[in-house]
């Protein structure tokens, strides 16, 4: 099947249009003084673009993608899994959960369980194994959140420290080169004059850290019957929708295409995953005080239903694959192509847009209630 050149051209506007974004945004993060907690957060959303952008040029220029060196690439592979990782259709919700309980179970063992000795009631009594990091005092990400954000699956790195730390500074600056890679190729050099897609705005004295008890910070979150395994599955989800409202906005140009793709997306998981939360809570008969009200208001909620139900336009934000779009609904001048038009029924994307805004600032309430 030949592909409609006007589906071309917008399929290859999106990838400039992520390229830009992140090459704004690895300039702006470059020397920053929190770079290296922020990162915990936006790896999914690089490794995406990376992943995904390699895997269309695979496919429409294998030339240019073998120009594009993609070192450490399970890794990144697995960052990029995580956004999405409560809609893993071959773990399902209870393999994920048992995966974050063998997590949070070895975390215990490397920073608690390790303690022996005369002093070992003293140091297991002060020793914490869950590091939050927070934002104007909303959590945006732990450790656990982390490992699993930057692709390390189960690895442990309280023995593997120094490595990790090594491994982390190869993949960011491979995850430089590459962007700069793909300017080259787009633009033959750096970009053009453009509007500055990222900033960063981010008020570092906001920025902290402390560490806590898991066992204990999971149960007093959720509380009723939510274990230690889906307390930390809750946390994850969580701690992804209060990061896009209190850090990428933040730093994203909010008229950028990209940070657009990256709310939609957000949103879309979030819900699909509390909905599958949702499920799973019911057949086991667990219930909590504060999460099954609040899983009833996000789900009850028509607007993020909406949004949520919109498995088209999720598939070409991902991949960037318009072959079987109608060339009718496209254009180049509007914002997001006439993607969003088509699939909301004619609504206007600066409609939608804002829609979309202000279902992640509920979201992030709803989140950072449960959490704070």
């Amino acid at each position: 099947m030949t592909m409609n050149p006007l589906s071309e051209a917008v399929e290859k506007s999106m990838l400039r249009d992520d390229t830009l974004f992140y090459w704004d945004l690895v300039h702006a993060l470059i020397g920053s003084k929190s770079s290296g907690i922020l990162v915990l957060g936006l790896q999914p959303y690089i490794s995406q673009c990376v992943v995904e952008t390699h895997n269309y040029l695979s496919q429409k220029e294998p030339e240019a993608a073998r120009v594009l060196i993609l070192e450490h690439a399970e890794i990144i592979q697995g960052s990029r899994h995580s956004s999405k990782l409560l809609l893993d259709t071959k773990l399902g919700l209870e393999g994920i959960s048992e995966f974050h309980n063998k997590l949070t179970s070895k975390h215990y063992e490397g920073f608690i369980g390790r303690h022996k000795g005369p002093l070992a009631r003293l140091m297991i009594l002060l020793q914490g194994d869950l590091g939050l990091f927070t934002y104007d005092d909303q959590i945006i990400c732990t450790t656990h959140t982390a490992q699993i954000n930057l692709g390390y699956g189960e690895v442990q790195w309280w023995n593997r420290g120094n490595e990790i730390n090594k491994l982390s500074k190869e993949i960011g600056i491979q995850i430089g080169y590459y962007v700069a890679t793909m300017a080259k190729l787009i633009w033959g050099a750096g970009p053009p004059e453009h509007d500055i897609q990222a900033e960063y705005n981010i008020d570092d004295r906001l920025i902290s850290r402390k560490d806590v008890k898991a066992s204990q910070f999971y149960s007093s979150k959720f509380g009723g019957q939510i274990g230690r395994e889906w307390g930390a599955t809750l946390v994850y989800l969580f701690t992804a929708i209060i990061f896009v409202e209190q850090v990428l906005s933040n730093l994203a140009n909010q008229r950028s295409n990209t940070y657009f793709k990256i709310q939609f997306l957000t949103v879309y998981h979030f819900f699909n995953s509390i909905r599958g939360t949702q499920e799973v809570i019911r057949s086991n008969e667990l219930k909590s005080d504060v999460l099954n009200p609040m899983i009833d208001e996000i789900l009850s909620d028509d607007e993020l239903q909406h949004l949520a139900n919109q498995r088209g336009l999720r598939n070409i934000l991902m991949h960037y694959g318009l072959r079987a779009f109608p060339e009718s609904s496209l254009d180049l001048n509007l914002a997001m192509y006439g993607l969003v038009e088509h699939y909301f029924d004619g609504t206007s994307f600066s409609n939608i847009n804002l829609m979309l805004k202000r279902k992640i600032r509920k979201l992030s309430r709803l989140a950072s209630e449960s959490l704070n």
